[in-house]
């Protein structure tokens, strides 16, 4: 008895210390993960430039270390493009035609930096145009990435891939394409309530990049204007698609509806235009409310074919009710 007692005991306490140890590991894996990230930040975002082919122009980028521990971070050039439909920005690992490239034509100094805790660095970046480069918009970012242990950028699977940048676009001037599409302006052809969204889809064919403005205007069935509001003013990238949204707010609306567009896009403004219909119906109220008038007509019709019965009733001259 005394050994079973023994025995229950030992395993016990072999249960209490796995789960012991068990929740150290856990507690000691959350204590890593909770650790301070290593932060960065980088002004300007953006920096958009216009010259001549042949010229030099001068810029710098500022890299703040928002952690209590030195960064050592590496200055990168890499061309960029857009491909989606939100004109978020994609690098482009490889070489791009000269069409947009600008990283070749970029130098930035220093390469390699350790930025002190809480404090910052200024990078100076130097464009040089060369004398044939094409007319039109040219695309590159400088990015940072933190040097890990030493360890550059890609050296290790323990590097971080963490990049910032700021976005470089290049105008050069010259003559220039500028063309661009309405590829798509729709909104749901039948509501039965608001709010109603509206798509507008431009397709850019220029040869840099464009920022379309315009306003869209509401009118019901009788012309009347209910509501306007602005595009949204979105850089679009040459070759690339934007989609862009606005919300017509009621809720209360009845009827068809036209929404037209007036827009225009590049330096001589040229149009871009278009218009589309929607419905708004409310039909569960409408079938309710058609439901209770057929009830009232049907009660109504009931009382006075009740009514006419009673006055077709006819009494004897006999009957004692003449008395």
């Amino acid at each position: 008895m005394k050994n079973q007692d023994n025995h229950s005991k030992t395993r016990i306490s072999a249960l209490c210390g796995l789960v012991l140890t068990f929740a150290l590991c856990i507690l000691c894996r959350g204590v890593v993960f909770a650790q301070t990230p290593r932060t960065l930040t980088v002004v300007p975002p953006s920096q958009d430039f216009k010259t001549k082919a042949g010229k030099q122009i001068s810029a710098n980028v500022k890299v703040r270390n928002e952690t209590d521990e030195p960064i050592t971070v590496k200055a990168n050039l890499r061309d960029f493009i857009v491909l989606d439909d939100k004109g978020t920005p994609s690098f482009v690992e490889e070489a791009v035609s000269g069409r947009w490239s600008l990283s070749s034509w970029m130098i930035v100094s220093p390469t390699e930096f350790t930025i002190n805790p809480r404090s910052s660095k200024v990078f100076d970046v130097a464009v040089i145009v060369p004398p044939d480069a094409l007319p039109g918009g040219h695309y590159a970012s400088v990015y940072f990435t933190p040097v890990e242990n030493g360890l550059k950028e890609n050296q290790s699977g323990s590097a971080v891939e963490t990049r910032i940048a700021s976005l470089f676009k290049l105008i050069v001037e010259g003559p220039v394409t500028e063309m661009a599409y309405l590829r798509k302006f729709s909104a749901p052809r039948f509501s039965e309530y608001g709010p109603i969204t509206i798509t507008t889809q431009i397709e850019n064919q220029s040869d840099l990049d464009i920022t379309p403005r315009g306003s869209i205007v509401i009118t019901d069935l009788f012309g009347k204007n209910i509501s306007r509001f602005q595009i949204e003013e979105r850089r679009i990238f040459p070759y690339a698609v934007r989609s862009l949204t606005n919300t017509l707010e009621k809720k209360w609306l009845f009827g068809r509806y036209k929404a037209t567009l007036n827009g225009s896009y590049g330096t001589t403004g040229q149009v871009l235009a278009g218009y589309l219909y929607f419905w708004v119906l409310p039909w569960k109220i409408i079938l309710a409310v058609v439901f209770g008038l057929a009830i009232l007509v049907l009660i109504g019709y009931w009382l006075g074919q009740k009514g006419k019965n009673k006055e077709k009733i006819v009494i004897p001259p006999d009957s004692p009710l003449n008395s």
